[in-house]
């Protein structure tokens, strides 16, 4: 797989993530990596086989991470929020411009991020090579979207990686 549909698929997912100017720190603790960005408020952990990209070239992006062995990716945005959109209906319109696009898009459904309520958005890419799966929530003023972008055949074996980010962000108060 090239890198023209990931960039394809990130782009699409960040339409829904604005520019962020992120005060960040990245720290290896206990044989997880860490993340946590002062300005939104948000700190996340993912097991020590994901390594940072110290380069993004998306700038909605606060922290954008590789997997170590696999071509995946785990993005995370976070903007102001400006319309009064719910979860649902933010995952909603980012499901309308990528099945615009040809991805095959599931129904919103409902789960968690951290401690706060969530929508998820799954898709399967146009050549059903590339799995994205997307959490928006919402805190204060801030929108948050997780963007994981997995091969399809691998999308059930990195699941718990989601599932252990989505188990232990964390929100200041």
């Amino acid at each position: 797989m090239g890198r023209t549909p990931h960039l394809a698929v990130m782009a699409s997912a960040l339409a829904a993530a604005a520019a962020v100017v992120p005060s960040s720190a990245l720290a290896r603790r206990g044989g997880r990596t860490s993340f946590r960005d002062k300005t939104s408020g948000i700190q996340i952990f993912l097991p020590t086989t994901w390594v940072r990209q110290w380069r993004s070239a998306f700038p909605g992006a606060l922290v954008t991470f590789k997997h170590r062995t696999v071509d995946a990716r785990l993005i995370l945005s976070a903007k102001v929020r400006r319309a009064h959109l719910s979860t649902e209906e933010l995952a909603k319109k980012n499901a309308a411009v990528l099945t615009k696009r040809g991805w095959l898009m599931g129904k919103v459904s409902s789960t968690r991020l951290g401690r706060l309520s969530a929508a998820m958005l799954i898709g399967t890419d146009p050549r059903s090579s590339v799995r994205l799966t997307q959490l928006y929530s919402i805190r204060g003023k801030f929108v948050y979207v997780v963007t994981f972008i997995t091969p399809l055949s691998l999308s059930a074996r990195l699941r718990p990686d989601l599932l252990f980010v989505q188990k232990s962000a964390r929100f200041a108060r």
